[in-house]
Parts: structure tokens; sequence; C-alpha cells
């Protein structure tokens, strides 16, 4: 079950899909929401989306194929897509073709040791021709936790900013990055960022009011300058919402 997202920075979602190329699912599954939450929160920023399928030239592919006998599974990974992609065009293109029987060999251990030598996960998936959930997988069959492994001083620097322009708490943090709270506090404090303190004087009979008026916790948490979190729990405090 997806949490509820509220506040999906403009700049971390331009980072994710048009600087990293990630997928619209990807970042779904970053941000631990649906895919439709991603494409309103993309419309609403005028965040263009990449063309669905992708350029193939069908001509090549054809010369490759009945020529020079590639094969689905060598075609596919030439033009950088998906077996099922693959195959799919060419039977649109009136290419008779067969599933590639190929199985890729994966060494765990030496996918383990890439990984510790500094190799990103995209970059090992590249070397193997899996993909990098896949590698993923294998990583944390191995015992292996890749959590914050790729950049973490990039990691840091998103959370620092959610956790002051966007007053997201350090236990929302946490959630949305698959750690725990404290751990994100440690993170802050390493950079020099003061932690807010966990009790907020806050107005309770107003936030109380905002919630009858039909207010959000996202909307209230931006108007009282807090956490939703903080919100959330003086609402469970006056029985207005569970905790």
């Amino acid at each position: 079950m997806y949490r509820n997202v509220r506040v999906i920075p403009k700049q971390l979602l331009e980072q994710l899909y048009v600087e990293k190329q990630w997928s619209v699912r990807e970042v779904a599954e970053y941000f631990q929401c649906s895919v439709d939450t991603i494409m309103r929160r993309m419309k609403a920023y005028d965040i263009e989306r990449r063309p669905l399928k992708k350029d193939i030239n069908m001509v090549h592919v054809q010369a490759l194929y009945e020529s020079g006998k590639w094969s689905l599974h060598s075609l596919a990974k030439r033009y950088d897509v998906s077996i099922t992609t693959m195959a799919s065009r060419m039977k649109e293109y009136g290419l008779a073709c067969q599933r590639s029987t190929k199985n890729v060999a994966i060494d765990p251990v030496r996918i383990c040791r890439a990984y510790k030598s500094g190799n990103t996960s995209d970059s090992i998936a590249r070397m193997y021709g899996i993909s990098r959930w896949k590698v993923h997988h294998v990583l944390r069959h191995m015992g292996m936790c890749t959590t914050l492994k790729v950049k973490p001083s990039r990691k840091v620097d998103e959370m620092a900013y959610l956790y002051i322009h966007h007053h997201m708490s350090t236990d929302d943090i946490g959630l949305a990055y698959g750690i725990r709270g404290s751990t994100v506090a440690m993170y802050l404090r390493e950079q020099g960022i003061e932690i807010r303190s966990n009790i907020l004087e806050l107005d309770e009979n107003r936030i109380k009011n905002l919630r009858a008026q039909g207010y959000g916790v996202a909307k209230i948490a931006q108007m009282m300058g807090c956490s939703a979190s903080a919100v959330r729990k003086r609402l469970a405090m006056k029985k207005y919402i569970s905790p």
C-alpha cells in the first residue's frame, strides 16, 4: 500500500526523471507513491514526459536479424531495450522471430565484489546485461545493504532540502528513503543542520479549526510552518484522526 505523499519537490523530481533518465515507475517507487501521483506532479511542474516509444531503426534491425543472424537477445542488448520490446517491434514490422532462450549468467559473488569496489548498480546491470532491480535483488540476497550507497552526499542534500524547505519531519523523510528517522537526524546533524525540537508550541485549536474547515494535513502543516507528522499527532490527540 502506498503512503500518502503530499510533498514531491520539483528540483528532486527533475533530477530523477530528466537528469538521471529514470522511468516514471522508478520515480514512483522511489517516493513510495503511485505512478498517477508522479504524473500529476509532472503536469503541475510542467515537466515534459519523454516519448513512450524508443526510436529503433527497423531497417537496420532487419539486416542484422536476417543477414547477420543476430539473436533476439543480441538485438535487444544492442538497442538497449528489453527482449519483449524488441520482439514486439519486430512483430509490428512483420519479422517473424523466436524469443531468445539464452540465459544470462549471473555470478552473485562477482556482483558483490563489483559493488564493494564502488561500482553503481546501474553500471553493474550494464556489465551483466540485467536490470538494476535484479542487481539490487542479488545484493540483498547476499546480505548487502544498498540504501544510500550511491552518492550518499547527494542523498543527504535531498534530505536537507526536504527538512528545511518543506518542513518534513525526520520520520517522514526516513519513510521516503527506507531508513529510520534517527538516522536521518544523524545525517543532518553531520551537515551542521540544527534539528527541530520534537515538541513544538503549536496552536492546537487553530489546527482543529482548520481541519474542521476541510483543510488537509499537508495544507495545515504548510500554514502552520511545521511537519505533517506534527499536525497528525495534534489531530490524533484531539481524536480528529487515527494516530
